[in-house]
């Protein structure tokens, strides 16, 4: 009997709230017999590109919505990743703080909710960023941004969110996050189950 994603994806135990949104399937060429192409619930395009033992990725929104292609028939040998969303940061003047999954479009007020609200004292925010070009310091006021004078910023992977409280003297560096909170987010994780 075949198999499709979203079959194997429950027998695995589910997709978690870390997961990064898209779901990366790798076909090595010539290790099965796909009986012709486009039966196995692909675009043609994508069953091209499986047949010939590259990688196909799809979107966990269009699978949990239902679409057809989102869901193909997994062959033995097939390789199936859902990789964990990298962190983003959320320290200081919050009730839970620590890592956040970073979806795409989370927006700050999104993330200190996420962290379980600002505290009473909360005022400013920092948010320290580190790209390509270097890092940049964006500050912004929490109030201004609740009362929606001030934009709510887009977050991206691997921003730390420092919400300063009253009092608080601004920090001069960027905040250490330990290394091993890299590995405790699964992003460099390897498999950790294997159906046959």
């Amino acid at each position: 009997r075949s198999v499709k994603l979203n079959e194997l994806l429950a027998l695995s135990g589910g997709i978690t709230e870390s997961a990064s949104g898209t779901i990366l399937i790798f076909r090595p060429g010539e290790l099965n017999c796909i009986k012709q192409k486009g039966e196995n619930g692909l675009s043609k395009e994508a069953d091209r590109e499986l047949s010939s033992g590259s990688t196909v990725s799809i979107r966990i929104k269009d699978l949990l919505g239902g679409k057809p292609e989102a869901n193909p028939e997994i062959l033995s040998g097939d390789i199936v990743t859902v990789a964990d969303a990298p962190p983003i940061y959320v320290m200081g003047a919050v009730n839970n703080p620590g890592q956040l999954a970073s979806r795409s479009g989370i927006r700050l007020s999104q993330a200190i909710s996420e962290a379980g609200g600002a505290t009473k004292s909360a005022r400013e925010v920092t948010i320290y960023r580190r790209g390509s070009g270097g890092s940049a310091i964006i500050q912004t006021d929490l109030k201004k941004v609740s009362s929606g004078e001030s934009d709510d910023l887009e977050l991206k992977a691997f921003d730390v969110v420092d919400v300063m409280q009253k009092g608080d003297q601004k920090r001069k560096l960027l905040p250490k996050v330990p290394a091993s909170t890299l590995f405790a987010s699964g992003v460099f994780r390897l498999p950790m189950r294997v159906i046959d």
